[in-house]
């Protein structure tokens, strides 16, 4: 999934593949991985603060090799990728309690792109419908 040169690249959660199209990154991580974060965000109705913290938690248990559901640990990152998906794992939201937290709205990683491109499909504010007003002195 490594395009080269572009502004913005998207980081898989589960790999070091990356690209310059946040859908692609997400189709990446469903079709290579078996994670649909898009699914797990409907059926589940996280709300746009709840998709930071558990972007964040997943980032986090990558980098420690944990698992993000049992918190097993593996000395190889290639170890925990072939647990993720034989438990199931990848398609489990992870208990609540272990990332819906206030410490999770810290990146993992500095400029984590996925974070910026997660759309607040609840704000009440449209873009294209804010328009300015003549306010007389």
């Amino acid at each position: 999934m490594d395009w080269g040169d572009c502004g913005v690249t998207y980081v898989c959660l589960f790999c070091p593949d990356s690209g310059c199209d946040f859908n692609q990154a997400w189709q990446h991580m469903k079709e290579v991985h078996g994670f649909d974060f898009k699914k797990l965000k409907e059926t589940h109705q996280l709300n746009f603060y709840q998709q930071i913290r558990l972007v964040n938690y997943i980032r986090k248990k990558m980098h420690e090799k944990e698992c993000m559901v049992c918190d097993l640990k593996f000395c190889f990152h290639g170890d925990l990728l072939c647990h993720l998906t034989t438990s199931g794992h990848l398609c489990v939201l992870p208990d609540p309690s272990l990332w819906d937290q206030s410490m999770y709205y810290f990146p993992t990683f500095e400029n984590d792109s996925l974070l910026y491109a997660l759309e607040d499909e609840n704000s009440d504010c449209e873009e294209g419908s804010v328009y300015p007003e003549d306010i007389p002195l």
